[in-house]
């Protein structure tokens, strides 16, 4: 059992260190940092683990007072290309060692782990230099330090703000012949995933160099570029190889812990005697300076420090003032992990064995297998739920989703306290916010496959174009529609709209409907055939549904749930008869943007957690939403819904048809002429159903997914053509299919017949000419 808090563990090894009975020992989290855990058959509660611990207090030394000194620094160019930036580290080293000194520092081990040596032989010195993008063990390096310096030795330690303090803390005096170095830190990534991701992708075993920064040019590097250059390498074989999507993700903070999260070392001032790290800004302050072997800022942070700095400085090559004025953004000293819902959700992932490489694409927005369309951010309660749902099941099928974030010109996206969009952050990654048609292009480049999900995505008079149609998806991308809805019976498309719609109908890949309805729309008026499938909140796992309201906070008990879409002060009379007659209290709610005035809403916009467990614990439910009966069903809970036909009847027939139609009611005063007291729903009937049309939804999903990609039509091919023009423009798209459109379509270049060609293809005209 880890006996330590992990948002606090910053993992430093000082408890490990100082426990007289080794009770204490390293080991990996479930997230794969190292944590300390207790033996407590030899635990003999002394305390010391908890007064050494920095994590539970920390103040830096009083001799460590703000501001610091601060400098720019570099060595000769033959030690500068053995280091990470401009070898202000490899300077104090030398200088330790030559006075018969020791270096503690991270160097790889034979399994390319992180872990803290102490060495005295300069020709080790190499192994403690270049930066190790990953959590180091410390191991037992606190105490054989403090031999050393009892012994008068003189030592230089270096390593992480966090793993300064804890060697401070565990030694607790003030050692002169002692020597401090702590980093300008990013974060430190997990020693576990690290290892999980070299076996992955590597053969350890013939690794025989790892770097994480290449330093053909350090310049390349500065904060205006650095998250497009050339990272470094691992040599595997005698070939370099990239390190890839690890760095990556380093750098977005996906793999850092969680005490990395709530840094306490990003301020002046530091615990270290020196900090040090690269100095990006440097051009601010000596713009000539020749920077492209790496330069180093240091600071000195204490009159000790400084002390060492002038026995030091004659083996400096450069050794320059600067003048931050405390504008420590100049060296980001302040620059700590931040964060961010990807990094939750990658190690929600991770724990649960997805696909390594697979998450870490995910996590850092470079590549998935699904964007998904969907009115995530909607604030409805419905359709934030709905959108949850197809997203798991999508999810559970193996595959890495996007969730796409367009601007549909409703007004949700404005408001501060939009339920759906703060759920949305927690569980999803998130696309940017796309707010032109023309940018959306760029999502191909971003996802193998597009899906449209439930709910009411096919409006007649649909605010974001073409979009819910996937006008903007190339024809080599998979485009799928899951449980997709019209928002009504009958739908009043212009032709125009028909037109262009049933070619964007036809590029689908497979199609399948919410309602029944659906079906014989996109055959009558489409000519597309489609299959008809239930509402992914009914197709779901029920657990994912109960864990959400295991998330809320909410305990009351003994109440009806009264959901009320659109409330009115009939429906409220019922509400309040519902819960008088059954001695129940009344928890009533209604949409997230009501504003209304009615006595019976003690709250408003609660979260979808809340949400989710009113209607799991409710003792009986009354709404006149469809989604809030579907609630109803899978927590199997007594119900009254009332059939809302302004939002669209026809969804309703799956409870007509499985044996629910005695408890949907169109005429509200019928309410007061049953018994409440009897309404107890067999589910059975549904259940079996809901649990067929499971097997069949996820089946028809699966062939959909895995079903290969045919050849792209000639049509296709000319829409990719006029959509995609800023994509392929007409040279690169003659290169690339090795033709031009006369031969593609087999037409001549009459004006005419190419105009006549894209009217039948879209149904709309278009100015196109052929040179």
């Amino acid at each position: 059992m880890i006996n330590t808090i992990e948002k606090q563990c910053c993992s430093c090894g000082a408890c490990y260190n100082i426990c007289p009975n080794n009770a204490i020992s390293m080991e990996f989290s479930d997230k794969g940092f190292y944590s300390p855990v207790v033996n407590d058959e030899k635990c003999i509660k002394c305390g010391k683990c908890l007064n050494v611990c920095p994590a539970i207090e920390y103040k830096s030394k009083n001799t460590n007072s703000p501001p610091p000194s601060v400098y720019l620094v570099e060595d000769i160019d033959e030690e500068r290309q053995k280091s990470t930036s401009g070898g202000a580290f490899g300077i104090f080293a030398k200088y330790v060692l030559a006075n018969n000194g020791f270096v503690c520092g991270s160097a790889w081990n034979d399994n390319w782990e992180a872990e803290h040596i102490i060495i005295d032989n300069i020709n080790d010195l190499d192994k403690l230099r270049i930066s190790k993008y990953v959590q180091s063990n410390t191991k037992n390096c606190f105490s054989e330090i403090k031999k050393l310096l009892d012994n008068n030795k003189l030592v230089l330690f270096s390593g992480t703000p966090c793993q300064s303090a804890g060697l401070i803390k565990f030694l607790n005096k003030d050692y002169d012949n002692l020597i401090t170095m702590d980093l300008l830190c990013h974060g430190a990534p997990s020693p576990k995933i690290w290892q999980d991701y070299l076996n992955k992708n590597y053969s350890k075993k013939d690794i025989k160099e790892i770097k994480f920064r290449n330093k053909s040019d350090w310049t390349l590097g500065t904060r205006e570029a650095f998250y497009n250059t050339d990272h470094g390498y691992i040599l595997e074989n005698n070939k370099k190889r990239e390190i890839g999507i690890f760095y990556e993700a380093f750098l977005d903070n996906i793999l850092s812990c969680d005490s990395c999260m709530e840094c306490k070392y990003k301020f002046v001032p530091r615990p270290a005697d020196f900090t040090i790290g690269d100095f990006w800004y440097y051009r601010k302050y000596y713009p000539k300076i020749n920077a492209k072997m790496g330069l180093s800022v240091l600071l000195a942070n204490n009159l000790k420090a400084k002390r060492i700095l002038k026995s030091v400085s004659k083996n400096i090559n450069v050794l320059k003032p600067v003048n931050m004025k405390e504008n420590w953004e100049h060296i980001e000293i302040r620059n700590h992990s931040k964060d961010t819902a990807e990094r939750h959700i990658f190690f929600k992932k991770y724990l649960k064995g997805y696909d390594l490489n697979n998450i870490l694409n995910e996590a850092t927005h470079k590549h998935y297998d699904v964007g998904i369309i969907s009115y995530f951010n909607w604030m409805n309660y419905g359709s934030a739920l709905v959108s949850y749902a197809a997203y798991k099941i999508i999810e559970q099928l193996g595959y890495s989703i996007l969730t796409v974030n367009k601007d549909f010109s409703f007004s949700d996206r404005y408001n501060k306290e939009n339920r759906s969009l703060e759920f949305a952050k927690k569980h999803y990654n998130i696309s940017r916010l796309y707010e032109a048609q023309e940018d959306c292009r760029e999502l191909n480049d971003l996802c193998d496959t597009f899906i449209v999900t439930s709910d009411t995505q096919w409006w007649d008079s649909e605010p974001a174009g073409d979009f819910c149609w996937l006008d903007f998806v190339r024809s080599d991308k998979r485009k799928i529609s899951f449980c997709t809805s019209f928002a009504h019976p009958e739908p009043a498309f212009d032709n125009n709209a028909i037109a262009r719609r049933k070619y964007l109908f036809k590029r689908f890949h497979a199609l399948s409907t919410r309602e029944e309805q659906g079906v014989k729309i996109l055959k009558d008026i489409f000519d597309t055939e489609s299959e008809h499938l239930y509402d992914p909140t009914l197709l779901a796992d029920k657990q994912i549904f109960e864990d959400l309201a295991n998330q809320s906070s909410r305990t009351e008990k003994g109440f009806v749930f009264a959901y009320i879409l659109d409330l009115t002060e009939e429906k409220e009379k019922i509400a309040k008869y519902i819960a008088d007659t059954l001695n129940l209290k009344l928890k009533l709610i209604s949409n997230m943007r009501y504003s209304g005035k009615c006595n019976l809403i003690d709250e408003n916009n609660i979260a979808i957690e809340d949400f989710v467990y009113f209607c799991k614990n409710a003792d009986f439910i009354f709404t006149d939403s469809f989604h809030g009966t579907c609630f109803s069903t899978i927590f199997e809970k007594p119900f009254i819904s009332f059939a809302n036909s302004p939002r669209g009847i026809t969804r309703y027939k799956i409870f007509y048809d499985n044996n629910l139609k005695d408890y949907i009611f169109d005429n509200l005063e019928d309410v007061y002429n049953i018994d409440l007291q009897n309404i107890k729903p067999d589910f059975t009937v549904f259940n079996e159903k809901i649990k067929h049309e499971r097997e069949k939804a996820l089946l028809w999903l699966k062939q959909a997914m895995e079903k290969p990609l045919p050849k792209p039509s000639n049509d296709e091919l000319l829409y990719d053509y006029l959509y995609n023009k800023n994509l392929d423009d007409k040279l690169n798209f003659r290169h690339k299919h090795n033709c031009c459109l006369k031969n593609i379509f087999s037409i001549t270049n009459e004006y005419t017949n190419v105009k006549r060609k894209i009217v039948n293809i879209f149904g709309i005209k278009i100015k196109f000419k052929i040179k």
